[in-house]
Formats: structure tokens, sequence, C-alpha cells
């Protein structure tokens, strides 16, 4: 019987060897492990299949296979409702959690024309669409269904290792292997009702596939216009072809036909494959895995393939030569371990876990050559023992059995940290804690240390430039703090590398840790590879569902109505801040690294205003839509909504000159005032820095660019993406008014207060007169102590008073134009709390209805479980 149809696409870059013969590896073969989802929640009834033997899983998704000895084994597992996983191997494979991933379920009629489009929640990339003529279906026998058919279908994020392991190609005349890289890839399957019959394209039948590129492969894909589409054989685990793509920018994917339905992909020839010779050192158990991803340099790939270590020898294979990769060790649970040590050459210890996959392999070997892996670019890898641990954002009471990598991230503030032996010893030992030599990695932050005190002193951070330390020889941890060094922010993810030196801080390293000094910094300084990563953040956040660009592009417009506590109140920069938060935090879930950068108006901005950054002024009219590279993830943004459709529009002015006072200098602002709100009624009353920085910063910042375009109306300012470099701005001027004015509250007795005259009254004031609303200079959300909208969960109110609330869905009691509004607000604005902060010791600890005083103290400076971990290069602590 033919295997049945399963699509995945892979936008990719192919390098072709021959192949040597593989040795006999015994008499039996043994296969055992858990069939789960994303979830981690067991499947059972999932097929598989071996070298052609094959079994179900069971209870818990268990599952065990024994089958005869073979120099290659095809793992495949399939269930009708999940898209499907492959792994090559030479050895058997014990002890394995393997993922499925859900697939979108459909009925269809096989007799008309078919269009499929991938529109699951969860969706991490872009929807596929399938499009099928009538007719176009049969089964191995050349039959036509004789009904409805059942198809299944899930766009896979294959840079989160969703989809077949291996990427293994041969050439058209069969004679070289090469492999592939990955540009995006589907899985797609058409069945008869049960499941039991799969169908196939008939023999001159063709499809029409649109397939999203990988969000981190976009910017590679228009110097790859032409590609071909590959099927994924399940039998021998390799990539084959099965007709030709175009890029099309406007879609971001690659569209063309195939001939043939399995996993797909598409790939462009090279010749320069690369492998590791992977070392294991005694510390680590065989079993778990390697992740390979890209880092830098060489060529990009959008994939991210596992390896499962089996022997004290192991090869990671079909990489791109000359390429830096970030190596990952995986426990059983796909967590990272933090200790990893990569010594290359073996021997000499990197200072982070990033190692240049090294020379082509010379022609005529194979891509994946045999053990010893003489071919390959050798390295070792070890677990950091006896050595120092040491884990970032811990206290002393915390039992945390394993390091948690993505809270590795560091502002001005002090931030809680501990180390340990690793191993017990005979007596203690004596470290200092130190950074890494200037210059190590280019561009690499640095931190400094305090010594731990409980509870922390008010208004103190980490000064010191190395720290002693004296571990218990029975691994008992030592707390410590650490806080960013002002002046010296991170430019590349855990290039900020802490050393524990033994005795003294000339001796040998013992352990290291790698880290993130991630900081808000003037775009216009931006490295190339920081503007990447935020303008490929911003792609992601766009589109993916839940949470997303659109949704708080809709928060920022409702705000608008009613009372506006966003605008023309004291709660305007509060307000804004926690949304910056809140968005920020989200785009970080999607890329750690980045940050909500500013656009700095006190001088030019050449590089802001670029077609590779936030765009170039359009030509043509008064008002166009800006210039984007073809490059560039911000290249055709749209603005989706009802109320705001269509491209992005700005003025056509040269936004790369000095604005020459068009916006008034932040250090006029912070001289004039001492008064955080104003003290006179009226908005109009500017005499205090909220009102001043509004009027004369903000709104003239809102027009300077715009025009008539989307940034110079509050109910659509949020769809522009320059928008929050404008507010990351003002949000920076309230936070050096803050630091040049000592208005981060006052802790005493255990209480932060914001005393008047020179800070807050602690009457739930803002330094206003009284405490009565007053329709023309205050309403709800200004007062200290009011829960912030949406996050505390009230709409609507008496109309027309101080106390109104924006509807959380346009068409409620103060939608009084119906044609004006959505009918049903895409997305609805949830009336959830302010979520949980990901990352230990930051606020909010659980979800919380933020206040205006919560927006205060954002460095924590009186708790520092209460900073909002975010600061700006150029604010000090």
């Amino acid at each position: 019987m033919r295997r049945g149809l399963t699509v995945i696409l892979v936008l990719s870059l192919v390098a072709c060897f021959g192949c040597k013969s593989l040795g006999d590896y015994g008499t039996r073969a043994s296969f055992s492990g858990r069939v789960i989802d994303p979830k981690k929640q067991p499947i059972l009834g999932a097929r598989i299949e071996v070298n052609g033997r094959e079994t179900r899983s069971g209870t818990g998704g268990a599952f065990k296979l024994s089958v005869p000895s073979a120099s290659t084994y095809a793992l495949n597992i399939t269930h009708p409702d999940y898209a499907s996983v492959s792994y090559i191997s030479r050895t058997g494979l014990s002890g394995q959690r393997w993922m499925l991933v859900p697939a979108q379920i459909e009925t269809v009629d096989p007799k008309n024309p078919i269009t499929l489009t991938d529109r699951r929640p969860d969706l991490k990339v872009g929807g596929t669409t399938l499009t099928l003529p009538a007719n176009a279906l049969v089964d191995s026998a050349g039959n036509p269904p004789a009904g409805s058919v059942r198809a299944a279908i899930a766009t896979l994020d294959v840079s989160n290792g969703e989809g077949p392991t291996n990427w293994a190609v041969r050439s058209d005349d069969g004679r070289q292997d090469g492999f592939l890289v990955s540009y995006g890839a589907v899985f797609v399957q058409f069945t008869e009702p049960t499941g039991k019959v799969r169908y196939q394209l008939r023999p001159g039948q063709s499809g029409q596939l649109t397939l999203p590129v990988l969000p981190n492969m976009k910017t590679h894909a228009p110097n790859n216009a032409r590609a071909r589409f590959w099927y994924y054989d399940e039998r021998d685990g390799y990539w084959k072809r099965t007709g030709d793509a175009t890029f099309d920018a406007a879609k971001g994917a690659y569209v063309g036909t195939v001939n043939h339905l399995s996993f797909l992909n598409t790939d462009i020839a090279k010749f320069d494959a690369a492998c590791l010779k992977m070392t294991l050192d005694p510390s680590i158990p065989f079993g778990l895995r390697i992740r390979i991803r890209y880092h830098s340099g060489g060529t990009p790939f959008g994939q991210t393939p596992t390896f499962i270590m089996n022997d004290t020898d192991n090869a990671a294979y079909r990489l791109p030569a000359t390429t830096n990769v970030l190596v990952e060790l995986l426990d059983a649970g796909d967590e990272v371990f933090g200790n990893l040590v990569v010594e290359d050459p073996p021997g000499t210890a990197l200072v982070n876990t990033v190692v240049n996959t090294g020379p082509a392999i010379p022609a005529g070997d194979s891509l994946w050559p045999p053990a010893p892996y003489t071919p390959c670019h050798p390295v070792v890898l070890r677990l950091g023992a006896p050595q120092v641990e040491i884990r970032i954002n811990e206290l002393p009471t915390d039992v945390s059995p394993r390091d948690n990598p993505t809270d590795d991230y560091l502002t001005w503030a002090p931030t809680f940290a501990r180390a340990r032996l690793a191993t017990p010893m005979m007596s203690d030992v004596n470290v200092v804690l130190t950074n890494d030599p200037p210059f190590a990695i280019a561009g690499g932050g640095d931190v400094n240390f305090a010594a731990y005190v409980d509870p922390w002193p008010v208004n103190t951070t980490a000064t010191a430039s190395s720290l002693a330390l004296t571990l218990p020889a029975d691994g008992s941890w030592v707390p410590f703090v650490v806080a960013g060094k002002f002046g010296a922010p991170s430019h590349n993810d855990k290039d900020t590398i802490i050393e524990a030196h033994h005795n003294t801080a000339a001796g040998p390293i013992i352990g290291t840790k790698a880290m993130m000094v991630r900081v808000r910094k003037n775009a216009n300084t931006l490295w190339p590879e920081e503007r990447a990563r935020f303008l490929f953040a911003w792609q992601k956040f766009r589109n993916k569902l839940g949470d997303n660009y659109i949704q708080f592009q809709e928060m920022h417009r409702l705000a608008t109505m009613a009372g506006d506590e966003a605008h023309m109140q004291p709660a305007f920069l509060s307000w804004h801040r926690a949304m910056l938060l809140h968005v920020e935090r989200e785009l970080q879930k999607l890329e750690p690294s980045v940050a909500l950068h500013y656009w700095n108006w006190d001088a030019a901005a050449p590089n802001v205003f670029t077609a590779d950054f936030m765009g170039a002024p359009g030509v043509g009219g008064f008002l166009e839509e800006p210039i984007f590279s073809a490059s560039n993830p911000l290249n055709g943004w749209n603005t989706d909504l009802p109320f705001n459709s269509g491209e992005l529009r700005r003025n056509t002015d040269d936004h790369t000159v000095d604005p020459a006072g068009a916006m008034k200098p932040l250090a006029d602002m912070i001289a004039a005032w001492t008064d955080y709100g104003p003290t006179t009624p009226g908005f109009f009353a500017v005499n205090s820095f909220s009102d001043d920085v509004e009027k004369f910063s903000h709104n003239t910042a809102h027009g300077w660019p715009c025009g008539g375009g989307q940034l110079t109306n509050p109910n659509r300012s949020a769809a522009d993406p320059l928008f929050y470099l404008l507010h990351s701005q003002i949000d920076r001027e309230w936070a050096a008014w803050q630091q040049a004015r000592n208005r981060h509250g006052v802790g005493a007795g255990g209480v932060l207060t914001f005393p008047a005259p020179a800070h807050y009254d602690n009457n739930n004031n803002w330094n206003s007169p009284g405490n009565v609303a007053d329709p023309d200079f205050r309403q709800k959300g200004s007062f200290l102590n009011d829960g912030l909208w949406p996050w505390d969960g009230t709409s609507d109110g008496a109309a027309s008073t101080p106390e109104t609330r924006p509807p959380n869905q346009a068409g409620g009691p103060l939608d009084t134009s119906p044609a004006v509004n959505i009918p049903a607000s895409t997305p609805l604005i949830p009336s959830t709390a302010f979520p949980a902060s990901v990352r230990r010791n930051l606020w909010p600890a659980v979800p919380t209805i933020p206040t205006n005083a919560h927006m205060i103290d954002y460095l924590g400076k009186f708790r520092p479980a209460d900073g909002l971990g975010m600061c700006y290069d150029d604010v000090p602590y």
C-alpha cells in the first residue's frame, strides 16, 4: 500500500555528497518511549513503525518494539488526529518522549475543488493553504473516494522541533546525498472517515500550495526567489522533489505546485555540509538529546534539529559549514541543562555553548559519516563539575532541581542569585566571581556584584566588580546579588559571562554563567543583529494568535473612548507604562533577547527612519506608505481592524534629520518641573511634568513623522509599529525625570509612600488640590491606587461622567455610533488581570490588577520583587 497524504513544506538549502555504507549493529534493536501532545498529555493508539514492524501506544502513551538488526532505522509515529514524527537512527532508541502536533480536521467533498487552510487557534506561524482540483484524490489502487474525505492539516514550526527530524535529500540522479535548510513546513493528510485508507494525488494531477516562511527566515527568502518543493518519504527518510515554488513577498510565503503529497519543503542546492563530532564526558549519561539552533554567520537555517546521544561519540550531521550554532543539551523532559560546557577544541572550554560547524566535509564523504566520525569537527560536551553552578533569579529558600535559562536576564536593578559546588567536596571552596575578560565576546555586557543581605536595603543595587564567596563542601547554596553594570549592556543573547575563579580573581575558572543585560536602548544606535531580532519579534507578535499586536492596537483604541484615562490625565504616563510592559513581555516570550527600544528625538535618528528599520519616507504626495526593504519583516505591514484597514501612512518629509526642537528637549522638562501632576484644574493648565511631556513632547512626536497618517489619531495610532518606539521614548523621559528628581517613592517601616510636596501625596491624589473627581481635572483611573483599565476588569459605567470606562467590546452603552465602531471588537479585549511575570522575583508574582502606584518604582528600589524588569541604557539606577 502506498504511503498516505502527509505534507510538510520546508524552504531549504541543499548540499550533496556520496554516502558510505553503514555497519551492522547486532541481531535485534529495541525501541521504547512515550507519545505525547504539546501539553505533555499522553496519546493513546498512536502507530509506531520501525523498518516495517509496528506497534501502538498504550497506557500513558507508552510503547515498546523490537526489530531485526539493520544499518539504519526509520522510526515513524502517526495518529489520525496529529502530524507525524520521523527520526532516522543507527541504533535502537529507548526511553524517549515523542511529541505529536494536533492537526486541524475537516470533512471535504473530493468531487469538488478543495481549499484547505490551517486556522488552528494555537498556530505559531502563518497558516498554510492547499488547493486541489476536483476528483484529484485516489487510493493506492487508483480508485477515487466513494464519499466524503477526512482532511487533516497542521502548519509546523520546525524552528521549535516539530515535524520530521531528518533533513536528507538526494540529487536528481540519485547519486549524491544532500541536506535541507528549512523555511517552513506543513502536514496534510486525506483519508476515508475512519482513517484506515489514505489518499494520494491522482497521477498527472497537482495541487497549489501556499506555505508561509518561518519568521526567522523571511529576511533570507527574497534572496531565493525560486526554489523547489520536496516531499518527505517516511520509508527511507529522504526528501524528494515534488514541484517548484516562487517566493511571494506580499504573502510572506512560497507559492507553487506539488504533484505528490507527503512532508514537503523548498530548497536551493548548496555544497557546504558539515558535521560535529560530539564526545560525551562521563558526566553526561546516554539517551539525552542535543538541540542545534542557528546563531550567527554562515548559512542561516530555520529548523532546530535534535540528535539523541546514545554513545560516547556522536554526530550532529547535515549542518551548514562555517556557521555558528547554539548547542543545547536537553533532559528527558526537554528542559535545557544550564551548566553544559562545550570544549572547542577539546580541552578548551568555551564561555558559552556557541560553536562553529567548521569546514565542509570533503567531497565524496557521507553527510552522515559513521563512527568514529573522522570528517566532523570535534567538540567535547560535559556538565560543569565539580565546579561552581550559578543560577540567576533564585532566592536562598528556593527549591529548584533544574536551572531555568529563560530567567537569566538583568537590568540595572539588583537581582538575587546563588552559587554552589555542583558536586560535594572534602572541604569548603573559596571562589571569586568576576566578569569575563573584555571583548571575550564581541559587545558582551558586564555585571556588578554584592553580598546578599536580608532584607535587601532600600535604594541599593550591586556595585562591586568582583565578589568573594565561600562555597560549602556539601553543595549548599550561597546567595549573592548581581546587577547589570550601567553603561555595559548586552548586544546579543547570553553574551554576559560570570566567571567563578578558584581562590583568587586570577585563579583557574571553575564555573561560568551566561546571561544577558537586557535594556531598552536608543534605536538609532542598535547593532544590526539587535535590530533584526527586534523586527522579527514584532513580526511574530503581529502574526500570533491570542495576545498579539492587533489586540493591543485595539486596546489603545478603546482606551481613548469614554473618559480616556490614557490621555490628558495624570495616568497618561502610568497607563502607557503598563501597556508597554505587557507588550514587551509578550515580545520576550517570542524572542527573549529583545526590549522595547526608543526613538530619541532630541537628536537626528538617521538609522531609525530607513527602509531596513522603521521605514524610509515614501514618495509621491504629502501622505504615503513608508518604504520598507523586501527583507524587512515590516514590509507589507497591514492594519487589519475595520476601523483602520489598509497600509501604513506617514508624511513624506525627511525624518532622518534633527527635529530641531519640534519636541521639547528632555533636559528642559526635567529642569522645569518638580510636580508630577497639575496643581490646578483644567487640562490646559500646564504646570507639571506629566502635562508638559504629554503636550509638548508626546503630542508633537505623534504628528512630526505622520501628518494625516495613523500616528496622529489615538484611535489608530497603535497600528503603526513606530508607536512603540515613540512611547518608549516618552516612558524613558519619565524614567529620566524620576531619576533626576528621586521620584520613585520613599520606603519607611516596610511601607512605600509618596509624601507631598516633593513626591506624590498619601491621599490617593497625584498632587491634586482635592480628592473629588472633576470631569475637567480627574477621572477614575487617575488616582494613585485606582486600578488601570482594562486589567481591572471594569467597563462602561455612567455615561459622560468621570467614572466612565471604555467598553471591552464596541456595541455597549457607550457606543453611540455603531456605524463607526466595530460591532464585535476583533479581538476582544479581555477583562483579566495583568499577567504574572514569567520571570521570578518581578512584579507581579501572581495575576494582579495594576494601579498607578505599581508603575512608579519600576526599578524595585524599595523592594526588588516589585521591579518591572525594564530600564533604559542612559538612565542609571
